[in-house]
């Protein structure tokens, strides 16, 4: 998933599923799951853009395999409806991704960019059983957007 800063419209949420190794093939989890993933790359694997200088042809590489999914939803929607739709879509693979997830160290990624000044996120009783049950565990990156980073006069 690419994260997009999209502030000035309103606060954005973004959650994905992630597995992440530097022995992952991306292309067994695929086959084994039957689910294309959001995005996926190998060890070695070139990444992004090219690195600077300009001239330089080379693009740097990945240092770790990674095999992701998204939830299915607007960034825009709230956090909660996103965690259970994105846990809905892992429950339903089959039952090889809980090997994955204790392989790849499964984790739920959740992006938030806001220039609120306070912000809370709530997991249910429930949210957290079923992160439990797929030994998940979930990290919240937060992107706070102050008015120096809408200046573009610098």
């Amino acid at each position: 998933m690419e994260y997009r800063l999209t502030h000035e419209q309103q606060p954005t949420t973004g959650i994905r599923f992630s597995l992440t190794d530097e022995h992952l093939d991306p292309d067994t989890i695929t086959k084994a799951l039957g689910v294309q993933p959001d995005r996926a790359w190998s060890k070695g694997d070139q990444r992004g853009r090219r690195m600077n200088p300009p001239t330089e042809n080379r693009l740097p590489r990945h240092t770790f395999g990674s095999w992701m999914l998204n939830a299915p939803c607007s960034p825009y929607d709230e956090f909660e409806d996103q965690l259970e739709q994105l846990l809905t879509r892992i429950e339903a693979l089959p039952d090889a991704v809980h090997d994955y997830i204790v392989r790849y160290d499964g984790i739920l990624v959740v992006g938030y960019s806001s220039a609120e000044v306070s912000l809370g996120f709530y997991l249910s009783p429930e949210s957290i059983q079923r992160m439990a049950a797929l030994k998940l565990s979930i990290v919240f990156d937060i992107y706070p957007v102050t008015r120096d980073d809408d200046d573009d006069d610098d």
